[in-house]
């Protein structure tokens, strides 16, 4: 028996060609922008944004430059049988239930501190695909996913800049980030991205990228024997003693005891830091 959902990650520079879906598909755009056409209109999807394509419509995308797109494709059937567990006053839930006929694509838009969260639980199931996991720890990585698309939002309004600047900081969490440089990628100023950035995420750009850095850390700890040196260097750490310091922080233990007591329970870390970055800061976020 298949398992219920599917996904993969692929760039694209170049329109693709008009399909049909048979099952649901859930898009996160990772990087870039696409126009996405579908038989009742089109829409503009964003990096951040996460979409949610009922089954049997016709769609084509058009990437506006280079787009990076992950697809979850999940049973319908399974989705709905999901639905009953779920809170009925939410759009997704409401989407899911309706006749395919009945529903354009959603743009789900979760809050945006729960976007590390599903790219996590995206990748765990990737990396399911992959090598043999147990299907029970994989339904666990589709609860996850789940129960950060339903969260409930306390911000009224996402700005857009902030949502740009969230993608840039998942999908190239290794990347030497400073105040500077990210507020020049989204066309802010430091003191406005800070404030923009804290009202709508909950916390500031440094302390969200040093979440999505152990998340990442986290996730390549229980699935590949590579030193806890080379796995910092590699999602963006580039003093193995601070990695480690940082790490300690966020799980409440070290690297190595996290990669010994996790080796068969890979899931990231909870989010337990609420760390700011001041606002005229211009050493690299860490």
């Amino acid at each position: 028996m298949e398992f219920p959902v599917c996904v993969n990650r692929a760039a694209y520079t170049s329109a693709t060609r008009r399909v049909v879906c048979d099952e649901s598909q859930l898009l996160l755009v990772n990087t870039g922008a696409t126009l996405l056409n579908f038989e009742s209109g089109e829409l503009e999807a964003n990096a951040g944004d996460v979409i949610l394509l009922p089954r049997r419509q016709r769609y084509e995308g058009t990437p506006l430059g280079h787009v990076t797109i992950t697809t979850a494709r999940i049973d319908t059937t399974f989705l709905r049988d999901q639905a009953r567990w779920l809170p009925e006053d939410n759009a997704l839930i409401s989407a899911l239930v309706a006749p395919d006929s009945d529903v354009a694509p959603l743009v789900v838009n979760p809050p945006l501190r729960e976007v590390p969260r599903i790219d996590a639980a995206l990748r765990q199931l990737m990396q399911g695909q992959l090598r043999y996991t147990s299907p029970f720890r994989r339904f666990r990585h589709v609860a996850d996913l789940f129960d950060a698309l339903t969260a409930p939002s306390s911000a009224p309004s996402t700005h857009d800049s902030v949502r740009r600047a969230v993608a840039l900081l998942v999908e190239h969490s290794e990347h030497a980030w400073t105040m500077q440089s990210l507020a020049e990628a989204v066309l802010l100023s430091r003191s406005q991205l800070n404030r923009l950035f804290q009202r709508d995420v909950g916390m500031g750009p440094a302390g969200f990228l040093r979440h999505q850095r152990v998340r990442r850390m986290a996730a390549l700890l229980t699935a590949t024997s590579e030193t806890v040196e080379t796995i910092a260097r590699q999602v963006g750490w580039t003093n193995p003693s601070h990695a480690a310091r940082a790490f300690r922080t966020v799980t409440g233990v070290s690297p190595r005891h996290y990669r010994r007591h996790h080796r068969d329970d890979p899931r990231p870390p909870e989010r337990t830091d609420m760390g700011f970055a001041p606002a005229g800061a211009r050493s690299a976020m860490r």
